[in-house]
C-alpha cells in the first residue's frame, strides 16, 4: 500500500541504519550457527563425544533433518502465526538444543541437541527475510536485502573457517560454547530491531 518507487541505496548507506545493523547480527549469527554445524557437527560427535566416524557421519544427519522439518513447521504455521512469533519460538528452542551440547550428558543427548539446534534455527532465516517489507518498508526492501544476504554470507563463509581457527588452537570442544555465541549475537541483533520497532511506533 506504499506509495512511489523502490529506492536504491548502497551496503555502507543501508548500514547507517541502527535496525539494519541489528538484522545484520540476526544473520550473520542464525548463518554462522548454521553452517558451523553442518560442518564441524561430526567432528565434536567423534572428538568430545567419542562417537565412531561412521556414526558420526550418519548422526550429522539428524541436524539436517532437523532444519528441514523445522523449515517445514514454520510454513505449515505460518497462517497462524506472525513470523517474529516464529523466530522468537526458534530461538527458545535453539537455546534448549545448545544447553544439551553444553552439559556433560551422554553421547545421545549430543545427537539430539544438534537436531534441536536445526529443528530451532531452521526458520529463522526464511522469517527475517518475510519480514524484510515490515521492518524496513516495501521501497526500502530491495535494498535492504542486499545488505541482508551479504551479511549471511559473513556467517556461511568466515564463521566457520574462523571455529576452525579457534579449534585447532583450543580445541574442538570448544564447538557448544561458539555455538552459544553466535546465539547470542542474533539474540542481541533481535533484541535491537525490537527497540528500534518500539522507539519508532513512540515517535508515530
Amino acid at each position: 500500500g506504499e506509495e512511489g518507487s523502490p529506492q536504491t541505496r548502497s551496503v555502507l548507506a543501508m548500514l547507517k541504519m541502527p535496525r539494519m545493523r541489528a538484522a545484520c547480527l540476526i544473520f550473520i549469527g542464525s548463518c554462522a550457527i548454521e553452517y558451523t554445524c553442518g560442518s564441524w557437527g561430526s567432528t565434536f560427535l567423534v572428538n568430545c563425544r567419542g562417537m565412531a566416524v561412521e556414526a558420526a557421519a550418519g548422526c550429522t544427519t539428524f541436524y539436517y533433518v532437523g532444519m528441514a522439518l523445522g523449515r517445514f513447521l514454520s510454513g505449515v504455521l505460518s497462517g497462524k502465526l506472525h513470523s517474529r512469533k516464529l523466530i522468537g519460538l526458534g530461538q527458545a528452542v535453539t537455546a534448549a538444543a545448545i544447553l544439551l551440547l553444553l552439559l556433560p550428558l551422554p553421547k545421545a543427548f549430543a545427537v539430539i541437541g544438534l537436531f534441536g539446534v536445526g529443528l530451532g534455527n531452521g526458520p529463522v532465516f526464511p522469517n527475517l527475510i518475510h519480514l524484510t517489507p515490515e521492518n524496513f518498508g516495501r521501497k526500502l526492501s530491495g535494498a535492504v536485502m542486499g545488505s541482508q544476504m551479504a551479511s549471511s554470507y559473513i556467517g556461511v563463509t568466515l564463521m566457520p573457517p574462523l571455529f576452525g581457527l579457534l579449534a585447532n588452537r583450543i580445541g574442538v570442544g570448544l564447538f557448544p560454547a561458539w555455538l552459544l555465541a553466535m546465539f547470542l549475537l542474533m539474540l542481541l541483533g533481535t533484541g535491537l530491531v525490537a527497540r528500534c520497532r518500539e522507539r519508532e511506533a513512540v515517535v508515530e
